[in-house]
């Protein structure tokens, strides 16, 4: 890692060091005496608010990232010691007024220059007494001993030994809180990935998400960059963390305002044909959360064109109507909805639902929606015709196996067991020469590819929302208009030009007014990676256009429900095998299609 050394006293001098984590403070000290010309014990480190020493309490040696938490592109401050200063530097003629006027004791003419020598941190406890082995100021916070190599709280800056905090290893995370200053509520109230019992005796799975797709907006239309068809997850939590279905609990993601994006097919009813290209969805509302695996709902009252239930119908190419409903004039022009089937689909359609887990099935248009009577309760419930127009392969076909292979798809676990056995993933060659070309960021093009990722995805989620992130830690994710500073970090043009300050945000380096300029190779690669980088096209809402309202009673009003229904129904069933062919669904899944569409891919 590289560290940046700043030694104010040398005309505002810096420089970068190639260190490693292991290494010794002593190491570097002898390092930075060679370079400033300065004797070792002439100066102070100083890193993250704390003086560095060269010897913990029990006389062992301090390192860089375990016991200061050193980490890369970490500033170390050069203070120098006043008496270890060359005569050549410091003033040493006095004139009698100052003689006079001068108390007895030093005065600190410079703030970057210690006046006293100082060979170490004095306790204001124990006063550093050898004796004592134990002291509540520089020892544990814990057993209060003052031996071994102690870990650094980033919260309350106290000392723990690494069994003392409860640890069978060192963290390796990039902040460490002790047991004082951790938040465990959320696994203290429920274990990450463990069912509980709520109030209404009702099974619920909660889980703490560790992250969160910044790749495209939340209500994104169409394909998310780095997830193809095939794609499957262990638990729901991971469907959405991983941006492809971002409803915890409901099976229909968006709104009447901005339309439907993503369904989850759960469960559901035998009555609803699943013939993989097309499958008829079952509206929800009005019924009663009683059931488990049933063949029918429970319905208490009519199902409404409202909610989930709208945010659906909207989606269709066809004027809205939410009293007989409607049939688009050209399906493909329907708005894409991104289709998930679940494990729990088998107890009703076993031939396309997947064996564990959820799986992500392709881009699906609504064909019409219709009401339909209940034959068990007699309610109306809403039903939307879905067909398939993905250029994918449906993961259920014999040489969709190929594809998935060739992609690295697997199921994502909540916990890994191994990655033996897993392929690695490769950046493509003309990524990795747009990034040879970015020679801003040659650092961290360079640490990105020493890494390894097991997915497209997972290479895309690490760079977008943690690699390429404003310095600022203000404005939202994925940043735009990049700027790389030169010192080397990461920032928005949004925050450096309506920041009062003129220093970087993480090392306080001067920049120049000519130096923010947006960074256009950078956002090339970021482009050429996601093709939804920077464009919002999720965030409007849809413009329905509504029929005529129709001005009738209650008894007219279920005749022509009841009309309408029948006339679905009969046309459902008359879908034979030539309205696929008309819809290029059997054209559109051979082989040869595929070998071109993959080929385009990785273009």
């Amino acid at each position: 890692m590289q560290i940046q050394i700043l030694v104010p006293t040398q005309g505002q001098r810096r420089f970068l060091l190639q260190v490693e984590k292991t290494d010794t403070v002593a190491k570097l000290r002898n390092t930075i005496a060679q370079t400033i010309g300065v004797p070792e014990k002439g100066f102070l480190l100083i890193a993250l608010g704390k003086i560095m020493l060269d010897q913990n309490a029990d006389k062992t040696a301090a390192t860089l990232s375990l016991t200061y938490r050193l980490r890369d592109q970490t500033s170390v401050f050069v203070h120098l010691i006043k008496n270890c200063i060359p005569p050549s530097k410091v003033n040493t003629k006095v004139t009698d007024s100052e003689a006079v006027a001068a108390p007895r004791h030093n005065i600190i003419r410079d703030n970057n220059i210690v006046s006293t020598p100082f060979d170490g941190a004095q306790c204001s406890l124990c006063l550093n007494n050898k004796r004592l082995k134990k002291c509540q100021e520089c020892g544990c916070a814990k057993c209060h001993y003052k031996t071994g190599d102690p870990l650094i709280c980033d919260q309350c800056e106290n000392y723990w030994h690494t069994h003392c905090a409860g640890l069978s290893r060192i963290p390796t995370d990039q902040y460490w809180f002790c047991p004082d200053c951790i938040n465990e509520d959320g696994k203290l109230i429920v274990g990450k990935g463990e069912a509980v019992k709520d109030s209404t005796n009702q099974k619920s799975l909660i889980v703490i998400r560790d992250m969160d797709c910044v790749l495209v907006p939340v209500y994104h239309v169409g394909k998310i960059p780095g997830i193809y068809c095939g794609q499957s997850w262990e638990h729901r939590s991971l469907v959405y963390d991983w941006g492809i279905h971002r409803a915890s609990r409901a099976n229909v993601m968006g709104t009447s305002l901005t339309g439907a994006v993503s369904i989850v097919l759960s469960k559901g009813l035998r009555e609803d044909r699943d013939l993989g290209y097309e499958f008829v969805f079952s509206g929800v509302g009005g019924e009663l959360r009683t059931r488990k695996h049933s063949d029918f709902l429970n319905l208490v009252k009519d199902q409404t064109l409202t909610k989930y239930n709208k945010a659906l119908a909207v989606t269709c190419n066809a004027p809205f109507n939410g009293e007989t409903g409607a049939k688009a004039h050209n399906w493909r022009k329907s708005r894409p909805i991104r289709v998930c089937r679940a494990a729990s689909r088998k107890h009703t359609h076993p031939t396309y639902a997947p064996t564990e887990g959820i799986r992500y099935d392709g881009l699906y248009k609504i064909v019409k929606y219709w009401p339909q009577k209940d034959k068990v309760s007699g309610f109306i419930i809403w039903k939307f015709l879905f067909r398939r127009d993905d250029q994918e392969p449906p993961p259920w076909m014999s040489f969709s196996k190929d594809f998935m292979s060739m992609r690295g798809l697997r199921t994502i676990k909540i916990k890994e067991k191994s990655t033996t056995k897993l392929a690695r993933y490769v950046i493509p060659a003309h990524i990795q020469r747009l990034m040879e070309a970015d020679t801003k960021n040659k650092r961290l093009w360079r640490e990105i590819s020493e890494m390894e990722f097991w997915s497209e995805y997972e290479f895309l989620h690490y760079l977008f929302d943690t690699a390429t992130v404003c310095s600022s830690f203000v404005c939202s994710k994925p940043i735009k208009d990049p700027v790389t500073t030169p010192c080397g970090h990461i920032c928005c043009v949004n925050c450096l030009t309506q920041s009062n300050t003129d220093t970087c945000f993480t090392c306080r380096t001067p920049l120049p007014k000519d130096s923010i300029q947006v960074n256009d190779k950078l956002k090339r690669i970021l482009q050429s990676l996601n093709w939804a980088y920077d464009i919002e096209n999720s965030t409007k809402p849809i413009r329905t256009t509504l029929l005529p309202s129709l001005d009738l009673d209650k008894n007219s009003e279920n005749v022509v429900k009841q009309e309408v229904t029948e006339e679905y129904n009969n046309e459902l069933m008359s879908v034979e095998t030539e309205d696929y062919i008309e819809c290029g669904i059997k054209q559109e899944y051979e082989y040869p299609t595929l070998t071109k569409s993959v080929q385009n891919t990785e273009r």
